[in-house]
């Protein structure tokens, strides 16, 4: 069922391919260098590089297939707009598969969690 919301916010998480998604986390960062002056105060600097890592963790799914190959690339359905975070992004970028985590436990459901990054001008 889903849930009836009060006030201007989103609640809830999409479905994603694989698992019951229960939780999903992404972080936004750059790369950053910056020049020093004889008293080794930052006086000049640059950031660059933008990348947003990613967690999705949840219960495994018994039907379906999904692929999470390590290097390989995946979809997901709850990304937030890149665009509020990233200068000059408008679309496309690729997802990249960079850990992956199987816990079981004795009277526990199988559980997955997948992590790794985006690159956002990466094709």
């Amino acid at each position: 069922m889903a849930a009836t919301t009060f006030g201007s916010i989103t609640f809830g998480i999409d479905a994603e391919t694989g698992f019951y998604i229960e939780s999903a986390t992404f972080d936004y960062s750059v790369s950053e260098k910056y020049i020093a002056d004889g008293d080794g105060d930052d006086m000049a600097g640059a950031v660059f590089k933008p990348q947003m890592t990613f967690s999705l963790d949840g219960a495994f799914k018994t039907t379906g297939s999904p692929v999470w190959i390590l290097g390989g690339t995946l979809t997901i359905a709850n990304i937030p707009v890149h665009t509020a975070f990233i200068t000059g992004y408008t679309s496309g970028g690729t997802f990249i598969i960079n850990s992956a985590n199987v816990s079981r436990g004795n009277e526990s459901e199988s559980r997955r969690s997948i992590g790794g990054v985006f690159k956002p001008f990466m094709a």
